[in-house]
Parts: structure tokens; C-alpha cells; sequence
């Protein structure tokens, strides 16, 4: 049993910190989601694809020219606005990657991130991907008489907002099951690995040195967390992760952390490892002071059994 008590206090003390350490990182990850940072992380990037907008383009301009055909009244008329669809294409592209729309991407981000946590969370969800509803009708309206023809009857168009792709189905699916895991360690890996380490305390018989050790612990694997997610890119991590970024964990990673939403991780990570360190020297100091005066107080005891005795 003299032996038992220290090994158990010992694994506690290790699961614990781990436990502690991973509810941190899932809770910060899980706040980015419902802070709107993810929101915004993938919206923005769905804009920067190339091909994402390449394909909302030609879906604008195949509206715009499908719109255009009915104002006319003749064959020849219908001819010219099909031909324009390159053209409209172009002009289409120029306008989902200007400033204004991911303007209106960013000020409208509150509506995605409620849709995304909704989605995200939902019990039963038919496999599809994940969209974000731009309306670049204004601006779009506003630039289409720099196009010949087009401009006499542009302000007619009426063109309805364009659905972005911006996490497709399968990945979508992966992203949901691992942010299932992502909320219940957030949720519970921290008190789970706070109740760990108060049992291993009662079992330990120095706590204060036990105390020390453990927090100590948990300071040194919160700053190598820091140290480790500080020097890496978000797609370097989610190669790291279990699976790679085809994985379920390594694609939630991919897709909605960005370099921004590392750093907030960096500098939880950092703050708590400090203020732990700070922890454990303190306890350690205390636990040493007590075994010092311990060992006065036993030597004083054993003097004066010896005096007794003589």
C-alpha cells in the first residue's frame, strides 16, 4: 500500500495535466468558432480561392445574361448579351474579390457564425457543403456599364445573392464530428483533470510538494504548447494532427484556424504557463520550508529523547 499511494498519485498527477492542458486548447479552439473568428476565417479565404470564385462568377454571369435575354425582343439581341457572358464573368470576379465585398463579408459575419455553430452543432444534418450568401447585386450593378451594351439596361438587373462554397460536404461532415469532441473537451477535459489532481493530492502525503510538482508540471507543457503552436502554421498543425488534414481533427484545423486564431491559442497557453510557474515555485518554496522545519523539529525531538535517556 506504501507503494500503491505514490504511483497512483503519480498517474493522476499525469493524466490530470493532460486533461487540463487539453480542455484549455479545445476551449480556446471552441471559442474561435463561436466568437465569429472561424466565421470570418473561412469566409475571407473562400474569397481569396481562385476557384471558388471562378465558379460564383460564371453562376452570376449565367443570371445576369438569363436576365439580360428576357429584356430583349429579338433573336440578335439574345446573340449579343450571350456573348457578353465572358465578359460578365470577369467583371463578376473583379467584384467578389474587391474590398467593398469583403467588407460586406466581414460586417455581415455575425450572420455566418450564428448559421455556422448551427450547423455545426445540428443533431441531423443532411450531407451538403457549407455556404455563405454574398449579395454584390449594388456593386455589381455599379460596374456594369464599363461593359458595351450592357450599361443601357443595367439598371434593370436584379441579381440575387450568390451562394460560396466554402467548405465542401465531406469535409463539412469531418469538421462536425470533431468539433462534437472540441465542445466536450472544452466543456469538461479541464475539470476532469482539476478533480485528477485533487484525488492524487489526497493521496500524496507531502501535498504541498505534490502541489508544486503538478502545477510545475502542467507550466511546462502549457509553455511547449505555446512554444510548439507559435512556430507553426495552421496547415502545418492539421498535417500534425491525427489523420492529417484529411482527418477530421486536421480539416477543422485547416479550415477555420487562422495564423490569428493560433496566436489568441499562443498567448493563452503562455499566460497560463506563466502564472503556473509562478504557482509552483511558490508551493515548492513552502513545501521546503516545511520539510526544514520538520527536520529541526525531529532533530530537537531525538536530542532530547537522548538526554532523556542518558
Amino acid at each position: 500500500m506504501t507503494r500503491v499511494r505514490p504511483a497512483f498519485a503519480a498517474l493522476a498527477a499525469v493524466v490530470g495535466i493532460l486533461c487540463v492542458l487539453l480542455g484549455l486548447v479545445a476551449g480556446r479552439v471552441d471559442r474561435a468558432v463561436t466568437s465569429g473568428e472561424a466565421a470570418r476565417t473561412v469566409a475571407t479565404a473562400a474569397l481569396a480561392d481562385a476557384d471558388v470564385v471562378a465558379q460564383a462568377s460564371q453562376a452570376i454571369a449565367r443570371a445576369a445574361v438569363a436576365q439580360g435575354q428576357e429584356l430583349t425582343d429579338s433573336r440578335a439581341g439574345d446573340l449579343a448579351i450571350a456573348a457578353l457572358q465572358g465578359p460578365l464573368e470577369s467583371l463578376a470576379a473583379q467584384v467578389l474579390s474587391s474590398d467593398q465585398v469583403r467588407t460586406a463579408v466581414a460586417a455581415g459575419i455575425t450572420r455566418v457564425e450564428t448559421r455556422l455553430v448551427d450547423e455545426l452543432t445540428a443533431r441531423e444534418r443532411a450531407t451538403a457543403p457549407f455556404t455563405v450568401g454574398v449579395d454584390i447585386g449594388a456593386e455589381l450593378n455599379a460596374r456594369l456599364d464599363e461593359v458595351p451594351v450592357v450599361g443601357a439596361f443595367a439598371p434593370d438587373l436584379e441579381i440575387a445573392p450568390v451562394e460560396v462554397e466554402v467548405v465542401d460536404a465531406a469535409t463539412f461532415d469531418q469538421v462536425r464530428t470533431a468539433y462534437a469532441g472540441i465542445r466536450f473537451a472544452g466543456d469538461w477535459l479541464a475539470w476532469i483533470g482539476a478533480a485528477l489532481l485533487a484525488v492524487g493530492m489526497a493521496l500524496s502525503r507531502r501535498r504541498a510538494r505534490y502541489a508544486g510538482w503538478s502545477v510545475l508540471g502542467l507550466a511546462v507543457g502549457a509553455l511547449a504548447v505555446a512554444f510548439a503552436v507559435g512556430a507553426v502554421a495552421p496547415r502545418a498543425l492539421a498535417s500534425a494532427m491525427p489523420g492529417g488534414e484529411s482527418g477530421g481533427l486536421g480539416a477543422f484545423v485547416s479550415t477555420f484556424l487562422s495564423d490569428s486564431g493560433l496566436a489568441g491559442l499562443t498567448d493563452l497557453m503562455m499566460q497560463v504557463g506563466i502564472v503556473t510557474l509562478v504557482a509552483a515555485i511558490v508551493a515548492l518554496v513552502i513545501d521546503r520550508r516545511r520539510g526544514a522545519a520538520r527536520d529541526v523539529s525531529g532533530a530537537g525531538s531525538r536530542a532530547e529523547a537522548t538526554v532523556r535517556g542518558s
